[in-house]
């Protein structure tokens, strides 16, 4: 009888070193690999032939697996953006623009709360690319210093066409559509426009101490 689990039990299970970037599941072997920001840097100017059977013969790597990483290679350097955080547990006051590659690395990989918290960030981002959305904003105890954060809020900055694909019953903007009127999850949010985006912005750039301290952002290109 076969056993069903979730990815995201499986992450919370694996006892990763705190530099691993991501985990795949190779679905011709059932491998699951792990890549960690070494591997990157070892194999960013190599190019594909460095991904595939030439490196890991039994690894296989997919076209796609392939791309994907390819693509975070190609947003430059790996050295983040993202400066230290304040003696308050905050980011410094300012929008940090970022890839996904060094959200993950800095924010979801040094336990198992941030790992699953990272599952269900990558969730979102994958779902806002395929409704076209360009801008994602990262916030919530998961961009603070907190070991063990409560939650991930995101801001997804809407694509022009969003109200035209769910007239034509897009699958993923459906998705998205019905996340955002019920508020499950809750930690997710929409922008209209560049204005929205602004007021988004502004709210969560406010902390909630007694003083309302401004704190620091991360923003995803989609």
């Amino acid at each position: 009888m076969a056993v069903i689990v979730s990815l995201c039990d499986v992450i919370e299970e694996m006892d990763l070193m705190s530099d691993e970037a991501t985990a795949y599941i190779n679905w011709k072997t059932g491998e699951l690999i792990t890549w960690a920001r070494a591997d990157f840097e070892k194999r960013a100017p190599l190019g594909r032939e460095a991904l595939g059977v030439n490196v890991h013969s039994r690894m296989e790597f997919p076209s796609g697996l392939c791309d994907n990483l390819l693509s975070f290679m190609a947003q430059g350097p790996l050295t983040s953006l993202i400066p230290p955080f304040r003696p308050d547990g905050y980011l410094p006051e300012g929008v940090y623009v970022c890839s996904e590659a060094d959200v993950i690395f800095r924010f979801g990989s040094s336990n198992r709360r941030r790992r699953r918290l990272a599952v269900r960030l990558r969730q979102w981002i994958e779902l806002g690319r395929q409704v076209g959305a360009k801008r994602l904003l990262v916030d919530g105890s998961f961009v603070t210093a907190k070991e063990e954060p409560q939650d991930v809020d995101t801001v997804i900055l809407l694509p022009q066409k969003f109200t035209q694909q769910l007239e034509q019953e897009h699958p993923a903007a459906l998705e998205l559509e019905e996340m955002l009127l019920t508020r499950r999850p809750e930690e997710i949010f929409a922008a209209e426009d560049e204005a929205d985006w602004a007021e988004w912005v502004a709210f969560f750039s406010l902390t909630r101490e007694p003083d309302r301290r401004r704190k620091g952002l991360v923003e995803m290109p989609l």
